[in-house]
C-alpha cells in the first residue's frame, strides 16, 4: 500500500508546554513522575522520539530537517517535530489512529539523507534511547523505461516505493527513462507510472511475474485507461454520500499484481453515492476491490469482491460501522520497568465487516492504562507486542452486552528469553544486511458464534531487521517460535523450541545471489508429429527456498536457454499451435534439460449448484503445476505454475478444454456461487492419458457454510464407532457454553499438543446450550448435566462400555489435574505396530488371504472417511484381505512399521498398500497424482480398481464393480 505525504521542515519551533523538546532528558525522576519520552493519555497520548544526526563521515549534521508520517488504513498522521542543531524531537500522537508504521525522512543542508523507519512495537524502547542516525548518499542509480505499445513515453510520472511508505517521486526523459538514485540500505518494492493522458502501469517486486528488484534496470509498461463509476448503497440501495475510499487495482488470479495508487489517493463519494475512478486499465481481466477510509462511519456490507454491475457502475453495499463499547485496559510489568510506552494488540476472528478480522491497538500511558474501542459480545485475544520484552497472550469478552459488563484488559509483561537470529549470503557466508525476518507466537482459543463453538489461532507477531553483521535480537516466551525470512526472490521459514532459562539462537543463510544459465530441448515423443519452433517454455524454482519464474521462446531446433536463480527446476513447454506440451522436473541444473513433448487433448466437464442446475457463464481454468520433491516437511511449496488456461460454461453448464496437456497433474478451479465467500472454487484434479476414454466431469459447487450441522445424538454416535474402528477409547465431555469452560475443555480433554495422551480418545464435546440437545443427550444415557463451573466427563471404550466418570469445578485450582490424571487413568494402551503387522501376517498365511496395510492418523478426515468405507464394506473386502492400520504418531514402533509399509518413502496419508502373506509388495496406494488417499476422484478410484484387479483372490468382477461404486 501507498501513503499520502506529509512534510515538516525544521526550524526551531516553539510548543505549549514549560520546555523544549529538546531538551535533555533527565535520567533520574520519582516514580510519580512520568517519562520524559511520554505525555497525555487515551486519545492525546504523544510518545517524544529524539535522536542526534550525523553526517557520512561521523560528523554532526547541520541544518537538519525531517518530514514523515504514522501510516494507518486509508490515511497518514503528520510527524511534529523541532530540530536544534544536530539534534531533532519529533512529537508521535500515537492513539489517535490503529497505525502500522511510521517512517520520516531526516536530510542535512549538505545532501546527505537518511531514513528512521519502525513499526509500533519498538516504538517504546527506540523513545528510551534515543536515535543515532547516521546520514548516507545515494550509491546505487535505478533507471526505469516507461513504454506504451513498445515505443518510450516522455512525461511520464513514476513514483518508486522503497517499503514503509518511503517513496521517490521523478518524471521521465526525452527517451522515457526515469531515474531513482538509492541509498545502500534501500530496496525497491514497487513501481506505479502514470499520464496526464490517462495511461497506467506498475508492479510489486513481491509478486508474479518474477522481476529482480536487485537489478538497475526495469520496464514499466502502460495501459489505456477508462473512467470507472463506484457507487456505494446501503441495505435498501439508497446512494451513500461521503464515503472516502482508495481504490486498489491488480491483475486476474492468481498474481494479483497491485498497480498502485494514482494521484488523487482518495475518491470520496458524492450525493449520488458515486465516486469517478479514472485510472481502471483497459484490460479483460483484472482484480479490483475498494478500501474504505479508517474512521469514516462506513464499512463494506460483504467482502471487498462483492459487488453489482448496475447502469454502467459497480455498485458496492455498505452499512454503518459498529456501536463499539470502550473499555480499559493495563500492562503490569516487571518491577523496575516503567509501565508507559507498551504496545497493546487487541484483534478478534469475529470482526464485524465479512473475510475481516477486527485489530485493535493501544499505546500505554506512564501509569500503564490504555483503552480500546472493542465489538459487543466478541471475543478477543490480547497481548503486549515490544521489542525488549514479552508478555503472556490471553482471550476474554471485554464488554458482554447481555449483562452490560466490561472486564478490564490486564496484561502481564515479563522479560521473556532472548531470541538472537543470524542471517549470511554467498558461498563466503558474509553478513546479510537489512533482511526482514517475521517471529510469530501463537495462542490458540475458542469462542461462540452464531450458536456454535469457533476455535483459532492468535499470534504475536514482530518484524526485524537485521543490521550490519546480519544480525537481530528479539525476547520471546518459552515454547515453539515460527520464524520466516522472505525477500523478493528468496524465502526460508524455521521452528525452534525456545526454552526456558536458555538463550536461543537460529542462523539462516541465502547460498545463491547469481543467475546461473540454463539450455535444454524439446524432442518430440515416439509417435508425436507437430512444430517445436516456437514453443513457449516456461521455469521455475521448486527447490522451497527461491521463488523465481520466467519464460523463453524455442529455436527452430527447439534448444532454449534462460538464467535462473533456484538450484531445482520446474520446466513446461506448450507448442505454438497448442497441439503439443511437455514437462521435466530437473533436479540438477548444471546439465542440459530435456523436455518430451507430447500431444495435448480435449478435457470436457459440466458444472452444476447443488440442486443440479447448470452454471451458465462461469469461468472454469486448469492449472497445470509442474511438481519438485515431495516434502511434507518442508515450509514452503515446492512446485510451480506452469500455465493457466481458461474456458467458460455454456447454457447447460458444459464446458470444454481443446488441449490440455496429457500425463502431468492439472488442477481445475471455477468461478464460485455468488453467496460463497471465497470467489474460487476449487474442482479438484485430473490426470489425462493419450488413449483413455473417460465421460465428461460433472462438479458440483456448494456454499461450505450452508451445511448444518448434524444433531448432537447423530455426531455422538458417529463418534462413538470412530473409537471403534480406530482402536481409541472414548471421551464425552459436557459442560456450560461459558467460554473459560470450553477452553478448559479444550486445554486438558482434547489438544494433544499440550497432552498427547488425549489423541487416544475419539472426543464429543457437549455443551449446555439453549437448544436442549445437551441435556436431552445426557438425560437418554442417565449421566448428570453440570452446573455452574463444573465440567463432566465420561470416559467408555470402542464398544460404548462405561470405563469411568469425572466431576470437576473448572474454577478450582486443582481441576486441571484432576483432568489430566482422569484422561491417562482410562486411555487405552498404545497399540504395538509390529505386534499388529505380524499378528496380520499370519492371519493371511492362516486364511489364504492377503494383507491390507494402511498408514493413518488420529487427525486425518480422509483417514477416518477410508476407515468407514472399509467397515461399511468389511463382509467383501475381508473375503480376500487382511487389513491392519499403522498410526506413526500413537502406536509404539508405528515409525517403524509406517515406513515399512511406505517403502522408506514420505507420502501423506492415509497411504495404504497390499501384501502378500509373506510380506512381498503387490500394489499401493500411488498413482499418477501421487498417493490418492481416500479414492474420491476418476483417478483415484482407477486406482484402487487396479490395486483389487492385481490382489484380488475370490472377489468376482460384479463385486469390484460393487466396491467401486460405493465410494
Amino acid at each position: 500500500m501507498t501513503t499520502m505525504r506529509f512534510a515538516a521542515i525544521c526550524g526551531t519551533l516553539s510548543f505549549l508546554m514549560g520546555c523544549s523538546l529538546l531538551s535533555p532528558r533527565i535520567s533520574t525522576s520519582r516514580a510519580d513522575e512520568p517519562p520524559s519520552w511520554l505525555h497525555g493519555s487515551g486519545d492525546d497520548l504523544e510518545v517524544v522520539l529524539r535522536g542526534e544526526v550525523f553526517e557520512p563521515d561521523g560528523s554532526p549534521a547541520e541544518g537538519v530537517s525531517v518530514d514523515g508520517s504514522l501510516r494507518s488504513h486509508g490515511k497518514s498522521t503528520l510527524v511534529r517535530a523541532e530540530c536544534e542543531g544536530h539534534h531533532f524531537a519529533a512529537r508521535l500522537p500515537v492513539n489517535r489512529t490503529s497505525w502500522y508504521s511510521m517512517q520520516f525522512r531526516v536530510a542535512s543542508k549538505s545532501g546527505a539523507v537518511g531514513y528512521v523507519k519502525m513499526t509500533p512495537d519498538s516504538l517504546r524502547q527506540a523513545a528510551i534511547d534515543g536515535k543515532r542516525v547516521t546520514l548516507a548518499r545515494p550509491t546505487r542509480r535505478v533507471a526505469v523505461t516507461v513504454e506504451h505499445a513498445g515505443s518510450p513515453v516522455a512525461g511520464a510520472q513514476v513514483r518508486a516505493d522503497l517499503g514503509y511508505n518511503v517513496e521517490l517521486h521523478t518524471v521521465t526523459d526525452a527517451d522515457g527513462v526515469a531515474c531513482f538514485d538509492l541509498l545502500p540500505d534501500q530496496k525497491l518494492s514497487s513501481f506505479t507510472a502514470w499520464t496526464d493522458d490517462r495511461r497506467v502501469g506498475g508492479y510489486q517486486f513481491g509478486r508474479k511475474p518474477t522481476r529482480n528488484a536487485d537489478e538497475d534496470s526495469h520496464v514499466v509498461e502502460l495501459f489505456d485507461c477508462r473512467d470507472l463509476t463506484i457507487r456505494f448503497v446501503d441495505g435498501e440501495g439508497n446512494p451513500v454520500e461521503g464515503v472516502a475510499f482508495e481504490f486498489q487495482v491488480a491483475t486476474p488470479a492468481p498474481n494479483y499484481n497491485y498497480l498502485g495508487l494514482v494521484e488523487p489517493r482518495v475518491l470520496t463519494t458524492d450525493e449520488q453515492g458515486e465516486a469517478f475512478y479514472r485510472w481502471q486499465p483497459d484490460w479483460e481481466q483484472y482484480h479490483y476491490y475498494p478500501e474504505i477510509v479508517e474512521g469514516t462511519g462506513w464499512i463494506l456490507a460483504g467482502s471487498n469482491s462483492d459487488h453489482e454491475e448496475s447502469e454502467g457502475a459497480i455498485v458496492y453495499r455498505v452499512k454503518p460501522a459498529a456501536e463499539r463499547h470502550t473499555v480499559a485496559g493495563r500492562v503490569e510489568p516487571p518491577a523496575g520497568v516503567e509501565a508507559g510506552g507498551f504496545f497493546v494488540q487487541v484483534r478478534s476472528f469475529q470482526g464485524e465487516q465479512e473475510g475481516f478480522s477486527d485489530h485493535l491497538s493501544a499505546i500505554a500511558d506512564s501509569q500503564g492504562a490504555f483503552s480500546v474501542d472493542v465489538l459487543p459480545g466478541a471475543t478477543y485475544c490480547a497481548c503486549v507486542n515490544d521489542a525488549g520484552y514479552t508478555g503472556k497472550m490471553i482471550d476474554l469478552v471485554p464488554y458482554e452486552p447481555a449483562t452490560d459488563c466490561a472486564t478490564e484488559i490486564v496484561l502481564p509483561v515479563v522479560a521473556g528469553e532472548e531470541l538472537s537470529f543470524s542471517v549470511t549470503r554467498g558461498p563466503q557466508r558474509v553478513p546479510y544486511e537489512g533482511v526482514g525476518i517475521s517471529v510469530r507466537e501463537t495462542y490458540r482459543y475458542t469462542w461462540w458464534e452464531d450458536d456454535e463453538k469457533q476455535s483459532g489461532t492468535g499470534s504475536r507477531d514482530r518484524w526485524l531487521t537485521t543490521d550490519e553483521s546480519g544480525r537481530a535480537v528479539t525476547r520471546v516466551l518459552p515454547g515453539e517460535i515460527k520464524a520466516r525470512v522472505i525477500e523478493p526472490l528468496w524465502q526460508v521459514g524455521e521452528r525452534i523450541e525456545v526454552k526456558q532459562g536458555e538463550p536461543a539462537h537460529l542462523s539462516l543463510h541465502r547460498e545463491r545471489e547469481t543467475l546461473t544459465p540454463v539450455a535444454g530441448r524439446l524432442v518430440l515423443a515416439g509417435g508425436a508429429e507437430g512444430e517445436l519452433a516456437g514453443a513457449q517454455v516456461r521455469f521455475g524454482a521448486v527447490d522451497g527456498a527461491y521463488d523465481h519464474t520466467g519464460s523463453t521462446t524455442a529455436s527452430h531446433e527447439g534448444t532454449f536457454e534462460f538464467e535462473t536463480l533456484g538450484e531445482q527446476l520446474g520446466v513446461f513447454a506448450v507448442s505454438a499451435d497448442q497441439k503439443l506440451a511437455g514437462a521435466t522436473f530437473a533436479k540438477r541444473i548444471d546439465e542440459p534439460l530435456q523436455v518430451e513433448m507430447k500431444p495435448t487433448r480435449e478435457f470436457r466437464g459440466r458444472l452444476l449448484d447443488g440442486d443440479d442446475t447448470p452454471r451458465q457463464g462461469y469461468s472454469v481454468w486448469a492449472v497445470v503445476r509442474v511438481e519438485g520433491d515431495e516434502d511434507y516437511d518442508g515450509r514452503f511449496v515446492k512446485s510451480t505454475e506452469a500455465a493457466r488456461y481458461q474456458t467458460v460454461t455454456n447454457d447447460r453448464g458444459e464446458f470444454v478444454f481443446e488441449h490440455l496437456p496429457t500425463e502431468i497433474e492439472i488442477a481445475l478451479e471455477s468461478d464460485n456461487l455468488p453467496e460463497d465467500e471465497d470467489p474460487t472454487a476449487y474442482l479438484g484434479e485430473v490426470y489425462l492419458t493419450q488413449n483413455e476414454t473417460r465421460p465428461p466431469a460433472v462438479y458440483h459447487l456448494e456454499r461450505r457454510a450452508a451445511a448444518p450441522t448434524k444433531p448432537l445424538a447423530e455426531r455422538f454416535a458417529e463418534s462413538l464407532r470412530d473409537a471403534r474402528i480406530s482402536d481409541c477409547h472414548f471421551m464425552a465431555i459436557a459442560c456450560g457454553e461459558a467460554d473459560h469452560l470450553a477452553n478448559f475443555m479444550q486445554l486438558h480433554f482434547t489438544n494433544y499438543e499440550k497432552n498427547p495422551v488425549v489423541s487416544r480418545y475419539i472426543q464429543c464435546p457437549i455443551y449446555l446450550q439453549a437448544d436442549g440437545q445437551g441435556a436431552r443427550l445426557l438425560e437418554e444415557r442417565g449421566w448428570a448435566a453440570p452446573e455452574g463451573d463444573a465440567v463432566h466427563a465420561w470416559a467408555l471404550d470402542g464398544d460404548g462400555n462405561l470405563l469411568g466418570e469425572l466431576k470437576v469445578d473448572a474454577a478450582k485450582d486443582d481441576a486441571g489435574a484432576a483432568a489430566d490424571a482422569f484422561v491417562a487413568a482410562h486411555a487405552p494402551e498404545a497399540p504395538d505396530a509390529e505386534e499388529k503387522w505380524r499378528h496380520a501376517l499370519a492371519d493371511a498365511a492362516a486364511t489364504d488371504r492377503q494383507v491390507w496395510a494402511r498408514v493413518s492418523g488420529r487427525y486425518c478426515g480422509p483417514c477416518f472417511m477410508l476407515s468407514r468405507w472399509i467397515d461399511d464394506q468389511c463382509e467383501l473386502l475381508e473375503k480376500d484381505y487382511v487389513f491392519v492400520k499403522v498410526d506413526r504418531v500413537t502406536d509404539t514402533h508405528g515409525p517403524q512399521i509406517a515406513k515399512l509399509v511406505t517403502n522408506g518413502k514420505s507420502y501423506g496419508i492415509p497411504f495404504h498398500a497390499i501384501f502378500s502373506p509373506d510380506g512381498k509388495r503387490l500394489e499401493e496406494s500411488i498413482g499418477p497424482l501421487g498417493n490418492i488417499g481416500y479414492p474420491s476422484t476418476h483417478e483415484g478410484k482407477l486406482q484402487l480398481r487396479k490395486m483389487l484387479d492385481a490382489t484380488r483372490i475370490r472377489l468376482t468382477d460384479e463385486e469390484v464393480d460393487q466396491l467401486i461404486e460405493s465410494l
